[in-house]
């Protein structure tokens, strides 16, 4: 079979959706071929090989407050022209982006049966776009330029976040016109993948109802270490990219909780992304420094010792 995956971010960038991508395309291309259609990065060619997996790049831009977040400006042409030649059996749109959106159109063009997969909640990452988002990028930036102007860059950066510690979150006009435009991309998917049943309710609640499958990305047990003992290390960890749209300052908050009843916990973070910053100074303010370590960016084949090392 001939699979043609479109998907608006993938490697170099690192996220659990470029990830998942990446590992459906090796999985498949042990079967069948496979072409990948994305956006370009930095030092990326227009057209790589990974494996036994083709993969083909359309110019891109960073958006200014997340630039690992990649807007794709691919040209109609280009792309038909590959995939005419290509002649895929089935197409996989993996976002309802620019590169997701021209996926769908082709399926239709071509006549092709189309597999659409909904990764992620997409309306509580456009604070990554929002206007006082990227006006905050603006002042910042002035500000770095000049001095004693006493800007609070931290009121505007923190102004869009949707989701407070109580759990409760408000809906915005922006985030209800992303979920009409979810329903008018992936309507004409045949067949809808998510990867939790929890994401399959919200999208049969949003009514996004047609052939909705719960599937999880998976797990190489390969990756993970054996304990030699199961001693108490008084050890929680948290992994994951550090996006605003995680809330994981509410892990941090209750690990806060936790302290005063068990003071000899300690919290270990592992990963990187745009709310490190916010998640350090919370950490400052709550007189945590000394009870949780940001680890940073860690790379997948050794994540398998921080989750060894640790009980919770």
């Amino acid at each position: 079979m001939k699979i043609a995956i479109f998907t608006d971010s993938y490697l170099p960038v690192i996220n659990g959706v470029t990830f998942a991508v990446d590992k459906l395309a090796e999985k498949l291309s042990q079967h069948h071929q496979v072409e990948i259609y994305a956006p370009a990065c930095k030092n990326s060619g227009w057209v790589e090989r990974r494996g036994r997996v083709i993969i083909r790049r359309y110019a891109s831009v960073p958006i200014p407050t997340y630039k690992d977040i990649q807007i794709a400006f691919p040209s109609f042409l280009s792309v038909y022209s590959s995939m005419d030649k290509f002649d895929p059996d089935i197409i996989h749109v993996h976002a309802p982006g620019t590169l997701g959106l021209l996926g769908v159109l082709l399926s239709k063009v071509m006549k092709k049966p189309l597999v659409g997969t909904y990764h992620t909640l997409y309306p509580e990452t456009l604070m990554y776009v929002s206007p006082r988002r990227i006006l905050a990028k603006y002042l910042k930036a002035i500000d770095r330029v000049t001095t004693g102007m006493g800007l609070d860059i931290k009121v505007l950066r923190n102004g869009d976040k949707q989701v407070d510690c109580s759990g409760v979150s408000k809906e915005t006009l922006p985030q209800k016109m992303t979920w009409t435009l979810v329903n008018r991309v992936y309507k004409y998917a045949d067949a809808i993948i998510c990867p939790s049943e929890a994401i399959k309710r919200e999208l049969v609640k949003r009514r996004v109802r047609k052939g909705v499958v719960a599937i999880s990305n998976g797990l190489d047990v390969k990756k993970f270490w054996a304990k030699n003992n199961y001693r108490l290390r008084n050890r929680i960890v948290h992994v994951g990219r550090l996006g605003f749209e995680k809330n994981v300052e509410v892990v941090i908050r209750a690990f806060a909780i936790v302290l005063k009843q068990m003071p000899k916990v300690g919290l270990v973070i592992a990963g990187d992304g745009p709310a490190k910053k916010d998640l350090e100074a919370l950490c400052k303010s709550l007189g945590l420094e000394k009870k949780v370590r940001f680890l940073g960016m860690v790379k997948r084949d050794n994540l398998g010792w921080v989750y060894r090392d640790s009980d919770v």
